[in-house]
Protein backbone atom coordinates (compact mmCIF):
# COMPACT_ATOMS: atom_id res chain seq x y z
CA UNK A 1 0.00 0.00 0.00
CA UNK A 2 1.53 3.65 -1.22
CA UNK A 3 2.18 6.18 1.68
CA UNK A 4 -0.73 8.14 0.15
CA UNK A 5 -3.42 5.54 0.38
CA UNK A 6 -2.39 4.25 4.10
CA UNK A 7 -2.81 7.72 5.37
CA UNK A 8 -6.45 8.42 4.18
CA UNK A 9 -7.57 4.40 5.38
CA UNK A 10 -6.25 5.81 8.91
CA UNK A 11 -7.86 9.23 8.44
CA UNK A 12 -11.12 7.22 7.79
CA UNK A 13 -10.49 4.91 10.59
CA UNK A 14 -9.69 7.46 12.99
CA UNK A 15 -13.29 9.78 11.65
CA UNK A 16 -15.33 6.85 12.08
CA UNK A 17 -14.30 6.21 15.34
CA UNK A 18 -15.37 10.49 16.69
CA UNK A 19 -18.63 9.72 14.79
CA UNK A 20 -19.27 6.71 17.13
CA UNK A 21 -17.99 8.10 20.31
CA UNK A 22 -20.27 11.28 19.67
CA UNK A 23 -23.27 9.04 18.87
CA UNK A 24 -23.10 6.83 21.73
CA UNK A 25 -22.52 10.35 24.31
CA UNK A 26 -25.89 11.95 22.25
CA UNK A 27 -27.76 8.68 23.30
CA UNK A 28 -27.12 8.99 26.58
CA UNK A 29 -27.48 12.97 27.26
CA UNK A 30 -30.99 11.53 25.47
CA UNK A 31 -31.98 9.43 27.92
CA UNK A 32 -34.76 9.90 30.02
CA UNK A 33 -34.32 11.35 33.21
CA UNK A 34 -36.48 12.65 36.24
CA UNK A 35 -35.67 15.90 37.45
CA UNK A 36 -37.78 17.78 40.38
CA UNK A 37 -37.68 21.22 40.29
CA UNK A 38 -39.64 23.30 43.03
CA UNK A 39 -41.77 26.47 41.39
CA UNK A 40 -41.50 29.52 44.17
CA UNK A 41 -44.20 31.46 43.01
CA UNK A 42 -47.02 29.09 43.11
CA UNK A 43 -45.17 26.69 45.28
CA UNK A 44 -46.07 23.37 42.68
CA UNK A 45 -43.47 20.49 42.23
CA UNK A 46 -42.85 20.43 38.73
CA UNK A 47 -41.52 17.17 37.75
CA UNK A 48 -39.83 16.90 33.72
CA UNK A 49 -40.47 12.69 33.47
CA UNK A 50 -39.00 13.34 29.61
CA UNK A 51 -36.15 15.20 28.17
CA UNK A 52 -34.86 15.38 25.34
CA UNK A 53 -31.40 17.17 24.43
CA UNK A 54 -31.84 16.58 20.58
CA UNK A 55 -35.49 18.83 20.73
CA UNK A 56 -34.91 20.96 23.53
CA UNK A 57 -38.60 19.64 24.45
CA UNK A 58 -39.88 18.76 27.95
CA UNK A 59 -42.48 17.17 28.95
CA UNK A 60 -43.53 18.91 32.59
CA UNK A 61 -46.44 17.53 35.45
CA UNK A 62 -47.47 19.69 38.05
CA UNK A 63 -47.85 18.18 41.10
CA UNK A 64 -50.01 20.40 44.19
CA UNK A 65 -47.37 20.41 46.60
CA UNK A 66 -47.68 21.34 50.69
CA UNK A 67 -43.57 22.59 50.72
CA UNK A 68 -41.69 24.65 48.38
CA UNK A 69 -38.92 27.28 48.67
CA UNK A 70 -39.89 30.82 48.42
CA UNK A 71 -37.27 34.02 48.51
CA UNK A 72 -38.54 36.41 51.27
CA UNK A 73 -37.20 39.68 52.21
CA UNK A 74 -33.35 38.55 53.38
CA UNK A 75 -32.79 37.80 49.82
CA UNK A 76 -32.70 34.16 50.86
CA UNK A 77 -34.39 30.65 49.70
CA UNK A 78 -36.53 29.71 52.64
CA UNK A 79 -38.66 26.64 53.05
CA UNK A 80 -42.22 26.65 53.43
CA UNK A 81 -45.08 24.63 54.11
CA UNK A 82 -48.42 24.96 53.96
CA UNK A 83 -51.35 26.09 56.44
CA UNK A 84 -52.86 22.52 55.13
CA UNK A 85 -50.06 20.68 56.23
CA UNK A 86 -49.20 22.37 59.87
CA UNK A 87 -53.31 21.64 60.43
CA UNK A 88 -52.68 18.39 59.82
CA UNK A 89 -49.78 18.00 62.22
CA UNK A 90 -51.73 20.29 64.48
CA UNK A 91 -54.93 17.58 64.77
CA UNK A 92 -52.78 14.91 65.10
CA UNK A 93 -50.91 15.64 67.80
CA UNK A 94 -53.74 17.47 69.68
CA UNK A 95 -56.89 16.84 68.03
CA UNK A 96 -57.41 20.44 67.45
CA UNK A 97 -58.10 21.50 71.02
CA UNK A 98 -55.92 24.69 70.85
CA UNK A 99 -54.63 26.25 74.34
CA UNK A 100 -56.58 23.80 76.19
CA UNK A 101 -54.35 20.80 74.76
CA UNK A 102 -52.84 19.16 78.33
CA UNK A 103 -49.10 18.52 78.04
CA UNK A 104 -47.37 15.66 76.79
CA UNK A 105 -44.22 13.65 77.70
CA UNK A 106 -44.70 14.13 81.26
CA UNK A 107 -44.58 18.06 80.67
CA UNK A 108 -42.70 18.42 78.50
CA UNK A 109 -44.19 18.54 75.17
CA UNK A 110 -46.38 22.18 75.60
CA UNK A 111 -49.44 23.07 73.29
CA UNK A 112 -51.48 21.81 69.99
CA UNK A 113 -47.94 21.16 68.31
CA UNK A 114 -46.62 19.31 71.73
CA UNK A 115 -43.29 21.25 71.21
CA UNK A 116 -40.53 20.19 73.61
CA UNK A 117 -37.54 22.65 74.81
CA UNK A 118 -35.51 21.60 72.48
CA UNK A 119 -37.16 22.08 69.48
CA UNK A 120 -38.06 25.60 70.72
CA UNK A 121 -34.21 26.52 71.41
CA UNK A 122 -33.45 25.39 68.01
CA UNK A 123 -36.28 27.42 66.70
CA UNK A 124 -35.60 30.67 68.29
CA UNK A 125 -32.00 30.30 67.00
CA UNK A 126 -33.12 30.05 63.65
CA UNK A 127 -35.68 32.88 63.59
CA UNK A 128 -33.78 35.13 66.10
CA UNK A 129 -37.09 34.96 68.75
CA UNK A 130 -37.26 34.34 72.24
CA UNK A 131 -40.64 32.37 72.86
CA UNK A 132 -40.67 30.30 76.26
CA UNK A 133 -42.03 27.31 76.48
CA UNK A 134 -45.25 28.29 78.33
CA UNK A 135 -46.42 30.46 75.13
CA UNK A 136 -46.40 26.99 72.99
CA UNK A 137 -50.10 26.99 74.15
CA UNK A 138 -50.85 30.03 72.04
CA UNK A 139 -51.59 28.74 68.48
CA UNK A 140 -50.00 31.21 66.59
CA UNK A 141 -46.89 31.38 68.25
CA UNK A 142 -46.32 27.61 67.93
CA UNK A 143 -47.48 27.35 64.03
CA UNK A 144 -44.86 30.36 63.69
CA UNK A 145 -42.18 28.49 65.44
CA UNK A 146 -43.24 24.83 63.44
CA UNK A 147 -42.71 26.56 60.35
CA UNK A 148 -39.32 28.23 61.54
CA UNK A 149 -38.57 24.83 62.51
CA UNK A 150 -39.07 23.22 59.38
CA UNK A 151 -37.10 25.46 57.40
CA UNK A 152 -34.45 25.30 59.38
CA UNK A 153 -33.91 21.43 58.69
CA UNK A 154 -35.28 21.56 55.26
CA UNK A 155 -32.94 23.16 54.21
CA UNK A 156 -30.41 21.77 56.47
CA UNK A 157 -32.06 18.21 54.58
CA UNK A 158 -31.48 20.37 51.34
CA UNK A 159 -27.80 20.86 52.21
CA UNK A 160 -26.95 17.18 52.90
CA UNK A 161 -28.44 15.28 50.34
CA UNK A 162 -28.80 17.86 47.44
CA UNK A 163 -32.21 16.54 47.21
CA UNK A 164 -35.88 19.06 48.34
CA UNK A 165 -37.19 17.72 51.06
CA UNK A 166 -40.64 15.78 50.74
CA UNK A 167 -43.46 16.44 53.04
CA UNK A 168 -42.86 13.49 54.21
CA UNK A 169 -39.13 14.45 55.39
CA UNK A 170 -40.61 17.40 56.90
CA UNK A 171 -43.53 15.88 59.16
CA UNK A 172 -40.55 13.61 60.30
CA UNK A 173 -38.69 15.66 61.08
CA UNK A 174 -41.57 17.56 63.39
CA UNK A 175 -42.01 14.32 64.91
CA UNK A 176 -38.25 12.87 65.71
CA UNK A 177 -36.00 15.77 65.01
CA UNK A 178 -33.32 17.01 62.56
CA UNK A 179 -32.86 13.05 61.84
CA UNK A 180 -36.08 12.14 62.32
CA UNK A 181 -36.95 11.13 58.79
CA UNK A 182 -34.40 8.48 58.86
CA UNK A 183 -36.07 6.78 61.83
CA UNK A 184 -38.29 3.98 61.63
CA UNK A 185 -39.94 4.92 64.57
CA UNK A 186 -41.49 8.45 63.04
CA UNK A 187 -43.21 6.29 59.84
CA UNK A 188 -46.65 5.57 61.70
CA UNK A 189 -46.63 9.02 62.88
CA UNK A 190 -45.92 10.45 59.04
CA UNK A 191 -48.81 7.67 58.32
CA UNK A 192 -51.48 9.82 60.41
CA UNK A 193 -50.51 12.74 59.17
CA UNK A 194 -50.85 11.70 55.22
CA UNK A 195 -54.34 10.56 56.64
CA UNK A 196 -55.44 14.10 57.64
CA UNK A 197 -54.11 15.55 54.63
CA UNK A 198 -56.26 13.17 52.86
CA UNK A 199 -59.37 13.85 55.17
CA UNK A 200 -59.33 17.26 54.23
CA UNK A 201 -59.72 16.73 50.89
CA UNK A 202 -56.71 18.49 49.32
CA UNK A 203 -54.74 15.44 48.92
CA UNK A 204 -50.86 14.90 50.10
CA UNK A 205 -49.10 15.97 46.79
CA UNK A 206 -45.28 15.46 47.76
Amino acid sequence: MRRREWVAAVMVWYIAGIATGLLLFGRGERASQEIEVIEPLTGGVIAAREASIESRLVKYEVIPAHAWLEERKDGKWHVAVSDSLLDAIEQVESGGRGKDTPDGDNGYSIGPFQIGALYLEDANEWLRTDFRLGEMRDRDRARHVASGYLDRYGQLYRRRTVKEPSIEVLVRMHNGGPSGYEKESTRAYWRKVRAELERQGGGYGR
